[in-house]
């Protein structure tokens, strides 16, 4: 890997990063398929426990390097990739499960909306027709620039109504305002305490729903990096082989997707019960009860306990209560039965071979 600063914004790279970042791209593309390739061994049933253990071994350090490489904060900029309510660069298999296949990569800096020419404009008015219909750079006759940088972003994200369906309501709310009042269109509004119809102030009700839009605006803003969308430090660089690179690894990891759309959620199964059997063979070495997931500490105090406590707090959802929950209540009474069916099965064997009058 290159050894270019990774606390480094992509506004803030020089040429040479950049095509230092764009050539790391190659690499990731050629571990992307070994990794799902592993996945897939992972989680074939066939394969026992020490191959399963040998294999996510591998998988967790081929995922870490993707994660660890410079070029994945860019990937994750270049698409506008985040989790909701929060600042930390999302896990690479979170991505994989989450990012669009209609996403493109967009520099931080250059979110914008296109005016087209009159003529292209009025081909758009057959609502019935427009499906087809292809636009080039040529039909373009205006591009609009909102400062600051990042306010389309958080624009888009308050229309979200999987972020917040209220404030998506409310800017609902306020663009029909805003178009009844240049269409010149009425508008009442009742009240609902007493079913009465009162006289309404467009204004005054357009500038009640805005305050309340301007606060989630805020809101949303605590969770956007406001640095990344800064102009770039050195003007008139080219990015041209950077995108193109991160949409083939976007490519990539859609094109195995599709393959198998459950392919991480057979991983995360897997390594769940992976874990169980890591807290098995503790529990047994230490000789204790494996019938019970003891708490947290005193795993932790256990040879081998606290590395266990640490993946299960990094890998699984709801942390180790949840996980404790799950191997008492199914994983471990399901392989409980199925160890006594074999030793039955084998004891029937031996019964039936050594008297054959059976």
């Amino acid at each position: 890997m290159s050894e270019v600063i990774q606390t480094l914004k992509l506004r803030e790279y020089s040429q040479d990063e950049i095509n230092a970042a764009s050539e790391e791209f190659d690499i990731l593309l050629e571990i992307l398929p070994l990794v799902l390739q592993d996945i897939i061994k992972f989680s074939t049933p066939k394969n026992s426990i020490n191959t399963k253990k040998i294999l996510h071994k591998r998988i967790i350090e081929q995922i870490k390097t993707i994660e660890d490489s410079f070029c994945y904060p860019i990937f994750l900029e270049l698409f506008g990739v985040n989790y909701e309510f929060s600042n930390l660069n999302p896990k690479f298999i979170d991505v994989f499960k989450g990012i669009t296949p209609s996403s493109l990569p967009t520099l931080p800096w250059a979110y914008n909306r296109i005016i087209y020419k009159e003529s292209q404009e009025k081909n758009y008015f057959n609502i019935k027709d427009t499906k087809t219909l292809k636009t080039n750079q040529s039909d373009f006759e205006e591009i609009i620039k909102f400062k600051p940088n990042e306010f389309l972003v958080l624009f888009s994200r308050m229309n979200d109504s999987l972020r917040s369906s209220r404030c998506s309501e409310l800017m609902e709310i306020y663009l029909a305002l805003s178009l009844a009042k240049d269409f010149g269109f009425e508008v009442n509004s009742i009240d609902y305490q007493k079913g009465e119809l009162k006289k309404t102030n467009l204004d005054e009700l357009k500038q009640r729903i805005f305050s309340y839009c301007k606060s989630y605006y805020l809101k949303f803003e605590e969770y956007a990096e406001k640095e990344n969308y800064k102009d770039p430090v050195i003007k008139d660089l080219n990015y041209d082989s950077l995108i193109i690179k991160s949409l083939a690894f976007k490519s990539k990891i859609i094109e195995f997707r599709n393959r198998d759309l459950r392919l991480f959620e057979n991983f995360d199964k897997e390594e769940k019960d992976l874990f169980c059997w890591e807290l098995k063979d503790i529990l047994e070495i230490n000789k204790l009860d494996i019938t019970i997931a003891p708490s947290s500490p005193t795993v932790n105090k256990l040879f081998g306990g606290s590395g266990l406590t640490k993946k299960i707090g990094e890998k699984i959802d709801g942390g180790y209560s949840s996980f404790a929950k799950y191997y008492q209540n199914e994983w471990i009474l399901s392989n409980l039965n199925s160890e006594f069916n074999v030793i039955s099965s084998n004891l029937e064997s031996a019964t039936r071979k050594d008297n054959p009058l059976l």
